[in-house]
């Protein structure tokens, strides 16, 4: 090998980034599936078929709706805001947006009136709707100081 060789050889760790493997993995695996073996051994013993069809139902449901609408939503949102937005301007209006669907997901039970029943009035007792109205305000004000600062030069460039 020549001199020119050797120099083209990067210098840096050895292979072992090139997949999972070390102690700790394999560890955390074992740990995590004897966590689901118990909770599926649980789950089994204590439902009835009706109600482990149910589960079956929902949890290949939310895989589908995943797969097939989230997902692609999410790719669809990222090519735009990469069109549209500079570089220092993308990552906080993303994690804006993913924050927005997070509290609209999470809260769209309570404001559309799921559960109110008219003879108890302490189910979903609170105004849901302002409440969600004055989160979202607060991610986008968070936004528009992140964005201020990024347009500024500052959190550096990633």
């Amino acid at each position: 090998m020549s001199a020119g060789e050797a120099a083209a050889v990067p210098d840096g760790p050895p292979a072992a980034a090139e997949g999972p493997g070390g102690a700790l993995f394999w560890i955390s695996a074992v740990v995590g599936a004897a966590v689901v073996a118990y909770a599926l051994r649980e789950l089994w013993s204590v439902s009835s078929p009706v109600s482990r069809a149910s589960l079956a139902r929902f949890l290949i449901g939310g895989g589908l709706v995943h797969d097939a609408l989230w997902a692609p939503l999410v790719a669809v949102v990222l090519v735009v805001t990469a069109q549209l937005l500079p570089v220092r301007s993308r990552l906080p209006v993303r994690v804006g947006l993913a924050f927005t669907a997070l509290v609209l997901i999470v809260s769209w039970a309570q404001v559309r009136g799921y559960g109110v029943r008219a003879n108890n009035p302490s189910l979903l007792p609170r105004d849901y709707g302002l409440v969600v109205a004055v989160l979202l305000a607060a991610i986008w004000a968070a936004v528009a100081v992140a964005l201020v600062v990024a347009q500024r030069g500052g959190g550096g460039d990633r």
